[in-house]
């Protein structure tokens, strides 16, 4: 029999089997230990540091590693440490190329962010940092004006608006790995020329509030590579300042590679040249809270209205969605500075690979006017409506139920129907147009077999048409199997509206367990 003793002395001489690991290899794990994640919440320093202290082998390997200290410069986290430790990060670099990222709450981290730059600009491979003043930025300008021969990544937030002296150009127009070139596009300050040679290999790029569509074709143009573009507007932004692009009205901005378009707080003269003279592969497409619509001329909007549709059609027949959310916004008031009454139908797709994650797809229809509910038919005819197995309807507007029908009516495979706070001219619509036609032929959502129900306020008054299109639908051959009240729902039914539901053959009534 075995020793006690010698069971407990194997096991605390028995070597870690991360440790046997070759060195090569637990470098790569360091290394990858030093990717980005979010600036708000970076602990990758304080990761390397508590690292170094597990053991002796590791602590040589990565305080004799540049690549793993030069990856983690997050000037946040450098501006509450000592001098004595910044000073050992800096020297603990050497000629590793460089990640400079996070904010710049600290003024004991601007000379440590200058000098570095002064001495390594060059290594800069990613720049991403947040500056809330304005003397930090004028006076590392003149770094950002020389070659910058390997960074990839660029992107300042600026709080401020200083004006940038443009000669020579940002980087000396030598950037020849630059990828991404984001101006943090709420407060950008950043002065670029649209003929600068390094834009020919960006992959991504922002456009701030004061860079006018004109500009922003010119800059596309020298892109062909783009595969995201982020276009931001301002609520603050005078009328007289919008710029319509007229005078590039005969451009085609081909755009063969892009993946996502997103265009923010655009007047929509604007956001109708954008997407008009953009060519580009079906795409994910965000467009929100367009300006000035409701003093537009009746031709404008109709033109931007019928645009947006056709980028709706292009996605949802080159993608087969699967889910597809129609929703009126809650409060019309959050639209800026003078678009309280503005009513935009947005139009979410969700993709395949999981309809209920956040939507890749978003498009706003400006129902306020004829044109929205004539340009939300004309969808009616995109094939790819056919695909979606689950309509998601908002807080959809009265007349949506009868103006819709024929969008309706082009989602054939429709299995599951989620109605979130519709009022209950919706429902009365899907049953009063089918049974317009036949009693015995569904035409609207054939295949439905879930209905679900959020967020009612007043399911007193839905109630009696949600009970009326359940009867419908088992009445003609084609019933609900299931109606989903959801967690959120606190209304019981009466003794009648019971009996309707326990008289529709194969219903099941899935509600909260304290609702009768």
């Amino acid at each position: 029999m075995q020793n006690t003793n010698d069971c407990q002395l194997s096991r605390t001489t028995k070597r870690c089997a991360v440790d046997a690991l070759p060195p090569e290899l637990l470098l790569v794990i360091f290394l990858n230990n030093t990717e980005l994640v979010d600036n708000w919440d970076d602990h990758r320093l304080t990761t390397a540091r508590y690292t170094s202290q597990v053991s002796r082998k590791w602590r040589s390997l990565i305080l004799a590693s540049a690549s793993i200290w030069g990856r983690l410069l997050n000037i946040r986290k450098i501006g509450q440490a000592t001098d004595e430790w910044r000073e050992e990060l800096r020297s603990r670099v050497g000629d590793a190329m460089l990640w400079i990222t996070g904010e710049m709450l600290h003024t004991c981290s601007r000379p440590f962010l200058t000098t570095l730059l002064k001495e390594k600009w060059a290594n800069v491979q990613i720049f991403d940092i947040v500056i809330y003043q304005l003397d930090p930025l004028v006076e590392i300008w003149p770094i950002l004006q020389s070659k910058a021969p390997n960074l990839e990544f660029f992107a300042v937030e600026a709080y401020s608006s200083p004006t940038l002296p443009v000669i020579p150009p940002i980087f000396d127009d030598v950037a020849p790995r630059l990828r991404h070139f984001q101006g943090r596009p709420m407060q950008s300050v950043i002065p670029f020329s649209p003929a600068a040679p390094w834009l020919t290999n960006l992959r991504s790029i922002s456009f701030s509030r004061t860079h006018t569509v004109y500009f922003i074709f010119s800059v596309l143009k020298s892109a062909p590579l783009l595969e995201m573009v982020v276009i931001i507007g301002s609520k603050y932004l005078p009328a007289e300042a919008v710029t319509t692009g007229e005078a590039a009205n005969a451009l085609s901005i081909l755009l063969p590679r892009l993946k996502r378009l997103r265009i923010h707080q655009r007047h929509f003269t604007e956001v109708f040249s954008l997407l008009k003279h953009i060519k580009a592969p079906p795409c994910s497409l965000v467009v929100t809270w367009m300006r000035g619509l409701e003093t537009g001329r009746s031709p404008d909007i109709e033109k931007t209205n019928a645009v947006s549709v056709e980028w709706v059609s292009a996605f949802v027949n080159d993608h087969q969605a699967k889910s597809i959310i129609l929703e009126l916004p809650e409060d019309a008031s959050r639209y800026p500075l003078g678009s309280s009454n503005a009513h935009f139908l947005s139009i979410a797709v969700g993709m395949p690979e999981d309809s209920r994650q956040i939507p890749s797809f978003a498009a706003e229809i400006y129902i306020d006017h004829s044109s929205g509910y004539s340009a939300l038919r004309e969808l009616a005819t995109c094939p790819g409506l056919s695909s979606v197995q689950r309509l998601t309807l908002v807080r959809m507007p009265p007349a949506a139920g009868k103006e819709l029908v024929s969008l309706y009516q082009a989602f054939s495979s429709v299995t599951e129907l989620v109605i979130d706070r519709c009022c209950h001219d919706n429902i009365q619509a899907f049953q009063l147009y089918d049974s317009l036609g036949s009693q015995h032929r569904v035409s609207i959502f054939p295949l439905l077999q879930t209905v679900q129900v959020r967020g009612c306020n007043n399911f007193s008054m839905f109630v009696g048409s949600l009970l009326d299109f359940l009867e419908y639908r088992a009445r003609v051959g084609s019933p609900v199997l299931l109606l989903d009240l959801g967690e959120d729902f606190d209304e019981g039914f009466t003794e009648d509206q019971k009996i309707r539901l326990r008289q529709i053959d194969g219903l099941v009534v899935s509600k909260p367990r304290n609702v009768c």
